[in-house]
Order: C-alpha cells, then structure tokens, then sequence
C-alpha cells in the first residue's frame, strides 16, 4: 500500500518545478523605444535642449540700435528744423569673438548633455524592464512552487492519516507551502512598483504585459569597446565640455569688465526752413566705474574649479581602466547565466528525474525528493538574479563607454 501512494505522489511531481512557458508581448527594444517618445525625462530633455540653444542665440546677437529723432521750431520763424542720431550700443565680447565662442561651447555642451540624458533615459528604462520581467518570473515559479506543496501536502495528510507516510515530511510541505506564500506577498508588491514605474516611462500600463527576456547576446570585445568609447558621448566628455563653456563666460566677464559697452554715434541735423545741415559721428563709452561683472567672474571661476576638480578625479582612474573592470562584471554575470541555463540546471532537473522514479518504485522517500526540488527552485531563482546583475552590468558599461544604444538593444 505505501508503495503505491509513493507512486501517486511520484506521479503528482512528475511536471517538477520548471517554469511555465508565457506568451510575450513586449520587448526591451519597445519599451526603450516608448520611452524615448513618451517619457516626462524625454520632454524634459528637448525642453532642456531648447533652452540651451535659445541661451547660445542670445549669447551671440547683438543689441538692438536705438534711432532718435527731435523737431526743432524756432520762434517766428516758417520752418522747422530736425535732428537725429544712430547709436549702435556694443560689448567689448561682441568684437573680440567671445561671445561666439561661448555661444559654440554652450551648444557643444547642450548636444553632450541631450545625449547623457538619452543615454541616462535608456538605461533607466532597461533597468526597470529587467526589474519588472524578474518580478514577473518570480512569480511565475514562486506560484508554481507554493501550488505544488500544496497539493504534497494534501497528498501527505491522506497517507499520514493511513499511517503511509512520515508526518514530519507533511510538516516540511506545509512549511515550504507558507514560506511560497510570504515570498509572493513580497514580490507582489516588486511586481507593483515595478509595473507602475515601467508604465508611467512609456506612457503605457503594463500592468497586464508579459515581457520578453533581456537579450544576452555577446559584447565586443573590451578593446573595441574601450577604442569607440572615444568617439562617443559619455560624462567625461560632459566634464570638458562643462570646463570649456565656464571659461568661455569668464572671458566675457572679462573683457565686459574692462570696458562693458562701446557705441558708434551718427548724428544728422537741419536748421529750420531747410538751412544749414549737419552730420557727425560720435563715439559712446560706458566707464566700468563700479566693475559689474565681478559677481559674474567669481561664479564662472567657481564652475571652472568645480570642473577641473571633477576632471582631476576621474582622470585618477582612466577611461580604459573603468572599461575593463565593467566589462569584466558584465561578462561574470553572463557567464554565471549561461552555466546556470546550460550546466547547472539540466543536471538538477536529471536528478530530480531519477529521484522521482526511484520514489515511484519505492526506492527513495517524498524528503529526498523535497531535498531536490528545493535545488531546482534554488537554481532557478538564482537564474532570474543571474540575468538581473547581467543586464544592470552591461547597461552600466554601456554608459560609461557612451554606446547605451548599440549595447541595450
């Protein structure tokens, strides 16, 4: 009689604790994409973008002339004069090409901002993708695994209650059952936050999304990667560009603080009844008595120090450096992926195979085969946070590279 409820039972396992196949719907690239066009960070980035440029035009346009006119009517007399002047104000930094070249370094700095912003986007929008996917994998094996001790331990009390099975076997059951249960509570509530995060970036609800796997496909190598790092947009290059466009506003403090302002006069005038007429040309200083701009120069000096202290900093662990130890994270944790999918898993899955043939013909016991499924679900879980490390490392490379695009595909 024990022999055939310990077949019932191996029968019951015989599905393990595999995961279910889902549809998918959605993929990394679709929300990246949606991101890019719906998210507030992306509308907060073109408005940013905007602004930068309208402040590299006002930069560099002149002020507008001023044109005066004055009629003049002498007593007793049948005419009337007039006067007029042209007056053009000008900034020292308007002649000496300053403001050109802080309105071209502002602009440098707004592309190379846009571009962090987008890559910053990106990456957030990978990392929630990977957090929503791995909630929903969890649950998925958490709800197959609770589903699973229930239905043991309801075979369990059946045959404790015949006197067939162990009833400390039925108590690990009905542990494990409880415990499955606590562990879906909590990432119920991951599988909440993450939906709403991923839903309020795309401008989508997700909530009933079943989301593809993150691709793992293979990195180029660390060379390449660290060679094309150059030619890319990346913080460092936001630092230089940030250093260039302070000292490019200082120098206009500079030069305005020696002598702000300089305009050209043209002066024309008609005495009354169309007599005499006269024409000059005049020259305008604004005296830099009180110095101005000294508040302008102490707050571009302290943004140079600031970006020179930053620069200093990162240069004391180089570009190729960084790089490498990235990317050797990120090829750790695909390597830990692949062997638990390959190696480590498949073994686990043969042993609780045999172990449940062995319970069917009476050879083993419902604990050694608890023992082994708590090894395939520990395995399992450990591929979902395998491929979580795998993907926040390569889209944290992929930052730092400035390549967020070619390596979040």
């Amino acid at each position: 009689m024990r022999y055939v409820f310990l077949s019932a039972f191996a029968i019951f396992l015989a599905g393990g604790p595999a995961l279910a196949a889902e549809s998918v719907r959605v993929s990394q690239s679709d929300v990246i994409t949606l991101a890019l066009l719906k998210s507030n960070q992306a509308l907060d980035a073109v408005r940013t973008a905007a602004i930068g440029d309208a402040e590299a035009t006002e930069l560099q346009t002149f002020e507008n002339p001023e044109l005066q006119f004055d009629l003049e009517k002498e007593r007793n007399s049948g005419g009337a004069g007039m006067a007029a002047e042209f007056f053009q104000p000008l900034r020292l930094s308007d002649l000496t090409g300053a403001r050109r070249e802080a309105a071209e370094s502002l602009r440098k700095l707004t592309t190379t901002e846009q571009h962090i912003a987008r890559a910053a986007l990106i990456a957030e929008a990978g990392s929630t993708y990977t957090a929503f996917w791995a909630a929903q994998q969890r649950e998925q094996l958490f709800s197959s695994a609770r589903r699973e001790a229930r239905r043991a331990a309801d075979i369990l009390t059946r045959g404790a209650a015949q006197g067939q099975t162990d009833p400390a076997a039925l108590e690990l059951f009905q542990g494990d059952a409880a415990g499955w249960d606590a562990k879906l509570a909590a990432n119920q509530a991951d599988l909440l936050v993450a939906g709403h995060q991923l839903s309020k970036l795309t401008g989508r609800n997700m909530a009933g999304s079943r989301l593809a796997a993150p691709d793992l496909s293979a990195l180029p190598p660390a060379a390449q990667l660290i060679e094309a790092a150059g030619s890319h947009p990346n913080w460092r290059n936001l630092l230089d560009e940030r250093l260039k466009a302070a000292q490019a506003r200082l120098r206009i403090a500079k030069d305005e603080g020696r002598l702000p302002e300089i305009g050209p006069r043209i002066t024309y005038s008609r005495g009354a009844g169309g007599g005499s007429q006269s024409y000059g040309f005049g020259l305008s200083l604004r005296v830099p008595l009180w110095d101005t701009k000294a508040a302008d120069r102490q707050r571009y000096q302290a943004d140079i120090s600031r970006a020179e202290q930053e620069i200093s900093r990162s240069a004391e662990y180089g570009l190729p450096q960084s790089i490498a130890a990235l990317y050797a994270r990120a090829e750790a944790s695909a390597r830990e992926y692949t062997l638990l999918k390959n190696s480590v898993l498949p073994r686990y899955r043969s042993s609780y195979q045999t172990t449940r043939n062995l319970l069917s013909q009476g050879q083993s016991d419902p604990m050694a085969l608890w023992q082994v499924r708590e090894k395939v679900t520990e395995a399992e879980s450990q591929l979902i946070e395998s491929m979580v490390n795998a993907q926040l490392a390569r889209l944290e490379l992929a930052q730092e590279t400035g390549m967020i695009e070619e390596l979040s595909k």
